[in-house]
């Protein structure tokens, strides 16, 4: 097969895959996001049957393609700004901002019921 209906595959078939849900991998810590990344990686990597040596950014580039994780990140942030303008607004329920990384290194509720 043809590199260029390899990337036509990935692109039709893998990445939609990968990109569903996208506002919540966007709220999830970039430690869960790298393993959605790795997996892009070595396909990628796959596809093209690059050499351990060559870069992924080498890779993306040449293929035209973002990596996942900003792909994640600019999607989501285009889906709550269209949430914006609505009654029921989803941002307010997870407290998402797009500008604050999490640094825990466990996750915490977002919302703590008080039953205890």
């Amino acid at each position: 097969m043809s590199l260029r209906n390899k990337v036509l595959l990935y692109k039709s078939m893998i990445k939609p895959v990968l990109m569903y849900a996208s506002p919540v991998w966007a709220t999830a810590k970039k430690c869960h996001r790298k393993k959605i990344q790795t997996f892009q990686n070595k396909t990628l990597e796959n596809i093209t049957n690059a050499p351990w040596y060559v870069r992924n950014t080498i890779i993306h580039k040449d293929l035209e393609i973002d990596p996942i994780d900003s792909a994640i990140l600019s999607a989501s942030h285009k889906y709550f700004e269209a949430m914006g303008a609505s009654e029921h607004n989803i941002a307010q329920i997870i407290k998402y901002d797009q500008f604050v990384e999490q640094v825990l290194k466990r996750p915490r509720m977002i919302h703590h019921d008080p039953l205890w």
